[in-house]
């Protein structure tokens, strides 16, 4: 599996991605162009949430595919519901 290839890919998918309602679900789409390398999604979590004020949450999520784990944090905004990502690492 080509790690770097699969960051490099996902980074530049997310930069041109400029409509993010469900961060995750993207994330997802994009993922499954690699799905030769990293295998079927398995499982997607919430992992971690921890407030940063009384509207923004940071979430961290892990999607478990067959051959590795992304786990991706989540900037939340509980008063609109907007998502922005703050950054993924590959496992």
């Amino acid at each position: 599996m080509n790690t770097r290839k699969i960051k490099l890919g996902l980074t530049i998918d997310l930069l041109n991605n400029t409509q993010c309602s469900t961060c995750i679900n993207v994330v997802k789409e994009k993922m499954a162009k690699f799905g030769k390398e990293v295998g079927n999604l398995i499982q997607a979590t919430i992992i971690r949430i921890s407030e940063v004020n009384s509207e923004i949450e940071n979430r961290t999520y892990a999607l478990q595919y067959e051959n590795c784990t992304l786990n991706v944090d989540l900037a939340y905004n509980k008063t609109n519901h907007n998502q922005y990502i703050n950054g993924f690492q590959l496992i």
